[in-house]
């Protein structure tokens, strides 16, 4: 097993209010709060420890085998080792907060934000903040509610099929994404609402292309399948 004393990791920070709020008391436009939560994994096996605890894989590497036996056996024994690598990392980010932190965060008198969220859950605490009053209706609250997602996962094997030959195999694949919306109080309807929500984002993932790599172009106008097959 690799470096992962900590697979599990949470935090959480309250923002006071803007100085313009502070200092002027016609104005409560609220706090915000924020929490993380990060999962870190990193399994790695060694398989050539594995190998020696079977008599027959000891026995079959030893130079009086017969030939077809340090044949099979070197087959069997040529994957090396393997790891992998997969993080994630959630956070939430909810403005116009208006309790206050009295006991690691969590004001008692509200029964807010909840252990829930101070321990980094990534359920929506919207509905149940503007039902129990949590949120300001100061219509100078404009700060976003986000929402975001960070992931990343690599893949790593080694291989010696000879003696002489050892291959490397990688792979890996990572997203992130972040939800936004304008979550605040509007008098026009009497109501909280969440204008011009909005998801961004970046993915990427690795891809074995040597089943295509020499794919041959054909028809009049050079039409590649591979090719085809991406989406629109």
């Amino acid at each position: 097993m690799g470096d992962a004393e900590q697979p599990l990791h949470n935090t959480f920070y309250r923002q006071a209010a803007p100085e313009f709020a502070i200092n002027n008391p016609q104005f409560n436009v609220g706090n915000s709060i924020q929490n993380a939560r990060t999962i870190q994994l990193d399994p790695a096996i060694d398989f050539t420890r594995l190998y020696s605890r079977f008599a027959f894989l000891r026995n079959g590497a030893d130079p009086n085998s017969s030939a077809f036996t340090r044949l099979m056996v070197g087959f069997i024994t040529s994957i090396k080792g393997a790891s992998a690598n997969y993080s994630r990392t959630d956070g939430t980010f909810l403005p116009g907060y208006l309790p206050q932190s009295n006991l690691f965060g969590e004001d008692l008198s509200y029964d807010a934000p909840g252990i829930g969220f101070l321990l980094g859950s990534q359920a929506d605490i919207r509905n149940r903040a503007i039902n129990n009053n949590w949120i300001s209706r100061d219509t100078l609250q404009n700060q976003l509610y986000l929402q975001t997602i960070k992931e990343d996962l690599q893949l790593r094997a080694s291989v010696d099929p000879t003696p002489d030959l050892r291959i490397q195999f990688t792979a890996f694949k990572s997203q992130d994404r972040t939800y936004q919306t304008n979550f605040k109080f509007l008098s026009s309807s009497g109501n909280f609402e969440n204008p011009a929500p909005s998801t961004t984002g970046n993915y990427s993932i690795s891809y074995f292309s040597l089943a295509t790599a020499f794919s041959r172009e054909s028809g009049v106008n050079n039409t590649s399948a591979p090719f085809q097959k991406f989406p629109g």
